[in-house]
């Protein structure tokens, strides 16, 4: 299922690029992320069994105005740093 979650306006050079952010949750508890464009889309799907999760994920991507084109490198890195803090 996918749910639209917000809108972020950028300005990328002399372009405005309108990204809208989806929460996608499949059947088995395990929610993701797409984002799109007029131009590009992207989905990282089974990102985290936690909704509350994803959608603070989906905040810190719209703070920081990621496109489709760089989603799944934010989202690695993201998952990178949120496993170096556990145990």
């Amino acid at each position: 299922m996918e749910t639209y979650i917000c809108l972020c306006n950028a300005v990328e050079g002399d372009k405005d690029i309108r990204v809208e952010y989806y929460l996608i949750e499949d059947g088995e508890n395990q929610f993701g992320i797409k984002a799109k464009t007029k131009d590009d889309v992207c989905t990282v799907c089974g990102i985290t069994s936690s909704r509350g999760e994803a959608l603070a994920l989906i905040r810190i991507l719209k703070q920081n105005y990621v496109t489709p084109v760089t989603l799944k490198d934010v989202i690695l890195d993201w998952i990178v740093e949120k496993s170096s803090y556990v145990g």
